[in-house]
């Protein structure tokens, strides 16, 4: 501070301030604040010195700095955006860089372009938007979707509270933004996972009242055409056991449609000492008309077993199908055609009567399958021919390659031979 006193003394001025530091009698480090003025007393020039504390102050600034440290070190580094508007006059003071990557555009894009923000806002919000923030002074929370200018659309999570100063006046407006379009997408899938259960849960109720009024026909018409509890016993069970099938195909496929390959492979009786062929293309039965379908052929082994190849060593069943050609349009549905033949038979006596069985894949033929049946008997072989309409809109169930990861592909062509070893 001499080199200060010789200034104002010699050259009669005034020296700014300067701060400097003494180390106090407790070892202590003290930074002060030491102005020096010139002055007149008794006709003598003086050298009037100021001595202030700056220790307080010092430690404040120190404090200051450390904290805005801080929270730069948060804001950018945080996902979230932070932003801050001024109420008087009305602008963004700032925003973090995490905006960039949510927005997809600058901050100093929309730093300096008043107006900026609102027309990245999806045109569907952005009036809902603007009405929440004019003059909002309380804070708000709200969710809106955004365009990026790649035309991507976000969905955003915006909070703002009130920042008020001593006297409770509100001066500033910060916020806290954040992209919640991944949560978006899993409350979406939510909603829809429980619309298909609440569906599936309708449709299993709905369908298994129908398996249970099946049986019942069932039962009556089985009991209508044998003579003794045993014989009962056998025809009722194979009928219930092929629909216990046909159940745990569908189930397995959570209700959606069944390959018919694979519905005949499942209903074909163990018990065959014969040789089974099954030769089509790749055809799905609605799972509406799966228990339809699979009764059919359940009757048709069951007799094939009974009294036709299936039940002979050197009897050959042949199981084929096709969609009949142009059938299958957008605006019609499928129809197909399905050949059962039967060779190497033992004699039938003809003509034959038709059974229990008979009526009943007539019944499911026309009712449920919206088809015909024609059955043909030789001396040594049967030809039967049926054609069914398949469902062109069955019921909207989830799709299987969305919950079942064992599906395979499915081939162009499926031709299978099944022998029993005997």
């Amino acid at each position: 501070c001499a080199a200060r006193a010789h200034t104002v003394l010699v050259e009669n001025r005034e020296a700014g301030p300067r701060e400097v530091r003494f180390i106090a009698l407790d070892g202590t480090i003290v930074e002060v604040e030491v102005r020096c003025n010139p002055m007149q007393y008794g006709g003598r020039r003086l050298v009037q010195t100021t001595i202030v504390d700056l220790t307080e102050r010092k430690q404040a600034e120190s404090a200051l700095r450390e904290s805005e440290e801080k929270f730069r070190q948060i804001t950018e580094n945080a996902a979230e955006v932070f932003w801050l508007n001024e109420i008087n006059p009305r602008t963004l003071r700032y925003i973090s860089p995490a905006f960039e990557s949510i927005w997809g555009i600058t901050v100093e894009e929309v730093m300096s372009t008043p107006g900026r923000f609102f027309d990245t806002i999806h045109p569907d919000d952005r009036a809902r938007v603007e009405k929440t923030a004019a003059g909002n002074t309380t804070g708000f929370n709200h969710e809106f979707r955004i365009v990026r200018p790649d035309g991507t659309i976000r969905w955003v999570h915006d909070r703002a509270y009130p920042v008020r100063d001593a006297s409770g006046r509100t001066v500033r407006i910060a916020g806290v933004a954040e992209d919640i379009t991944d949560a978006k997408a899993a409350e979406e899938a939510l909603r829809h996972t429980t619309r298909t259960q609440q569906l599936l849960l309708s449709e299993l109720d709905h369908r298994v009242k129908n398996s249970l009024t099946s049986l019942v026909t069932l039962i009556d018409l089985t009991s209508a055409e044998t003579e003794g509890v045993r014989e009962f016993a056998d025809s009722i069970r194979a009928r219930v056991l092929a629909m216990s099938s046909v159940h745990s195909l569908l189930s397995e496929g959570h209700w959606s449609p069944v390959p018919l390959e694979r519905v005949v492979r499942a209903l074909s009786p163990p018990e065959t000492i014969g040789t089974i062929e099954v030769e089509g293309p790749p055809v799905d039965v609605p799972a509406r008309q799966v228990t339809a379908f699979a009764m059919i052929v359940q009757e048709l082994f069951t007799n094939s077993l009974k009294y036709g190849a299936a039940g002979h060593a050197a009897g050959l069943v042949s199981v084929k199908w096709n969609i009949e050609e142009g059938s299958a349009t957008h605006n019609s549905s499928p129809r197909l055609h399905l050949r059962w033949h039967e060779s190497n038979v033992p004699a039938i006596a003809l003509p034959a009567t038709p059974g229990v069985g008979t009526r009943l894949i007539q019944g499911f033929c026309k009712f449920e399958l919206n088809g015909r049946a024609n059955f043909e008997y030789h001396a040594n072989e049967v030809r039967h021919n049926f054609m069914f309409t398949l469902d062109n809109d069955p019921p909207p169930l989830p799709d299987p390659k969305l919950i079942r990861s064992d599906a395979a592909p499915a081939s162009d062509f499926s031709h299978v031979t099944l022998r029993n070893p005997a």
